[in-house]
């Protein structure tokens, strides 16, 4: 079961969703005529040349975010996984925020922002918050310039220790992994910073 999101948590993640899509539409100049991207108040609509509208909606009572296909009769319900720092949808799990958006837009407009591949750096850094070598390895990717996000696991978090011991095999931490792939702790990135093989990664 996923943990509830404090409201401030919530708000957070969520704000940081709908500004990833905007900036998407804005680096991709969008031609308003073909897609529209307009946020206002916890909310976005994408409007599109045949007047039908995508909108997400930001429910910070139950903690989710909700998109609505007006045209097709379609809504699904997203909640915070942080875990995996994705929106998945309540019921169908194998449904993913961005991913699902990347599908409508490319539907509706013919358009390909990636967005989801736009909110995956290519390097998760997995940390507790009392890991001194967690902190090292974080220094050693932000000296060399690499862009990582960091998932945080809490001690009584069961479900989120199994599912990467199933990726990894490892059960300490920092769990490092690149393109989806295990490359070790901090051990195993110092070893590949002695060798110059992280600049790949930049």
């Amino acid at each position: 079961m996923l943990r509830m999101l404090s409201e401030l948590e919530f708000r957070k993640n969520m704000q940081m969703t709908l500004d990833l899509i905007e900036k998407a539409f804005l680096a991709a100049d969008v031609d308003p005529d073909v897609a529209e991207c307009v946020q206002a108040l916890g909310s976005m609509t994408l409007t599109f040349a045949d007047q039908s509208r995508c909108i997400l909606s930001a429910q910070p009572s139950v903690r989710q975010l909700w998109l609505a296909l007006a045209s097709k009769g379609k809504a699904h319900h997203f909640n915070w996984n942080e875990s995996t720092k994705t929106w998945v949808d309540d019921k169908e799990k194998q449904i993913e925020l961005l991913g699902f958006l990347d599908q409508v837009l490319k539907d509706a407009a013919g358009l390909s922002l990636s967005l989801k591949a736009q909110s995956d750096p290519r390097v998760f850094v997995y940390t507790t918050t009392y890991c001194p070598y967690c902190v090292r390895a974080k220094e050693l990717l932000v000296r060399r310039g690499i862009a990582y996000k960091e998932v945080q696991i809490t001690d009584e978090d069961d479900e989120a220790w199994d599912a990467l011991f199933k990726r990894s095999g490892m059960k300490t931490v920092p769990q490092i992994f690149v393109d989806g792939t295990v490359l070790g702790g901090f051990t195993e990135l110092a070893a590949q910073d002695q060798k110059d093989q992280l600049s790949g990664l930049k």
